[in-house]
């Protein structure tokens, strides 16, 4: 994982986005960039931090990575295609002074931390390290700060449809697909969600027009089977989702 910099961007809303950005690149859009803050069981300031992108969860590895004055540094990697049940994996949000917060990994004993010579060209490795409180500059670069961002439409549709807000999913992906230009893959996967989400509402006739629509696209059943695959969703829900007459692979 790298970053060009040690400034962080969250929101403050129940969909956290965490960016990895330079000092003053302009506006801040790429899905690479984007991380969601999870709550995790084990305390108020405890989160799992999710790769929009990767749809993995940044853990704290046992990989070391060599540093020429001794400090006991390890890779941070992300982990796909993995239920949330890796200790390693839940972060705690420590607020320092001013507007800087530290990102705390209790397994580990560590903090996520960026320092200079962990460099690649113009971007940074992101490591874990202890906490060196005789250290003042080891210890600054455990700081990130943190400012507002903005979810995508897509992003949001998402994690509205995975709530079980199915009626704002409906709306989020209806503002999706309701754009000027859209790429191909875009418009494919907001239908097959607003499908969904009208079947989960027992929206027959709106759920219908997806599919008509979508009968002149290329079927992905992979989304539905995606969806049932991770577990996401509850029982009825699922169970609800199975009804849904989609064609096999």
């Amino acid at each position: 994982m790298h970053c060009t910099s040690r400034e962080m961007v969250i929101t403050t809303t129940a969909i956290i986005d965490l960016r990895f950005v330079g000092k003053a690149t302009g506006h801040l859009t790429k899905k690479k960039e984007i991380w969601r803050f999870i709550p995790a069981p084990t305390g108020a300031s405890d989160f799992y931090i999710v790769s929009a992108y990767a749809e993995g969860y940044l853990y704290a590895s046992s990989v070391p990575v060599a540093d020429s004055d001794g400090y006991l540094q390890k890779r941070v990697l992300v982990r796909r295609g993995a239920s949330f049940s890796d200790p390693c994996g839940i972060w705690r949000l420590v607020k320092l002074e001013g507007d800087r917060c530290a990102l705390y990994n209790v397994n580990q004993d560590v903090f996520l931390s960026s320092p200079p010579e962990a460099a690649d060209g113009y971007r940074r490795d992101v490591v874990t390290s202890p906490f060196h409180p005789l250290d003042e500059k080891r210890s600054e670069y455990r700081e990130w700060k943190i400012t507002a961002a903005t979810v995508p439409l897509m992003e949001m549709g998402l994690h509205e449809f995975f709530k079980r807000e199915y009626e704002k999913a409906v709306e989020t992906f209806s503002k999706v697909l309701s754009k000027d230009t859209i790429f191909s893959a875009d418009r494919k996967k907001a239908i097959h969600y607003r499908l969904m989400a009208n079947w989960m509402l027992k929206n027959e006739g709106y759920a219908k027009q997806d599919i008509a629509l979508l009968s002149d696209l290329d079927w992905s059943p992979s989304y539905f089977y995606c969806v049932l695959r991770h577990g996401k969703l509850v029982d009825e829900d699922t169970a609800l989702l199975e009804q849904l007459p989609v064609k096999s692979p």
